[in-house]
């Protein structure tokens, strides 16, 4: 089974940096996750496999955990 993927926005490298753009609304709507008491919210930042129209060199997506698939 593949893991899919809710893209929130998308980056582009200048420089040293990944600077990333996305709406907020997007963001509020996203799981958050709960640990000691304060809510944390986890993306990924992944390369493109070819610059995009506006000079995006990367996508954002919301953080899926990789599931081990066993051998039965």
């Amino acid at each position: 089974m593949e893991n899919q993927a809710n893209f929130v926005g998308k980056g582009k490298q200048i420089g040293n940096k990944i600077q990333i753009s996305f709406a907020w609304e997007d963001l509020k709507s996203l799981k958050k996750s709960d640990f000691e008491g304060k809510k944390y919210l986890t993306l990924d930042i992944l390369p493109l496999k070819e610059t995009g129209k506006y000079g995006h060199t990367h996508t954002v997506v919301e953080h899926v955990p990789f599931v081990k698939e066993t051998a039965e």
